[in-house]
């Protein structure tokens, strides 16, 4: 949970990288980094994702939207369009996170940047169905490879 402009974001990449091989890795940075300058934020984007296709060629990236803040802050969607577009310029995917969340319900949230247990399980199905599309199955074991944090940061 790092904003993509740290100067040693790329570096906390490579660490992860290097300890598997991934068939498809699902990308976010948002949340974290609402207080970014967003030129910063477009650019540090655009060369993580430029690192990924240089260092895991043959692994597909698709770009995770983030999702909406309770309060509906508009910079969330400042920074879905920023990652959105330059997806684009680089020709990846993108799930759109963000729509599946934006209307529901107060009562699906435990904070203002987090779900409760339905809506993390609706938000686990959605991802699981980006994974199962784009590695070309329709079921199947799914293993996460990577770290959870919970809403006190702390790893789970």
């Amino acid at each position: 949970s790092n904003c993509i402009t740290d100067p040693f974001y790329l570096q906390m990449l490579e660490m992860i990288l290097a300890r598997e091989k991934f068939d498809i890795i699902i990308f976010n940075n948002g949340l974290h980094s609402l207080s970014s300058d967003k030129k910063a934020w477009r650019k540090a984007f655009s060369l993580a994702m430029d690192y990924l296709a240089k260092r895991v060629p043959a692994t597909r990236v698709v770009v995770l939207n983030s999702t909406p803040k309770r309060d509906g802050d508009p910079r969330v969607k400042e920074l879905n369009q920023l990652a959105e577009s330059v997806a684009k310029e680089k020709n990846l995917a993108v799930a759109d996170i963000y729509s599946l969340c934006v209307n529901w319900n107060k009562k699906e949230w435990s904070d203002r940047y987090h779900f409760n247990k339905k809506g993390r399980q609706q938000q686990a199905e959605f991802v699981a169905n980006v994974i199962l599309k784009y590695i070309g199955r329709t079921s199947g074991n799914l293993v996460q490879k990577s770290s959870e944090t919970g809403p006190d940061g702390k790893i789970k």
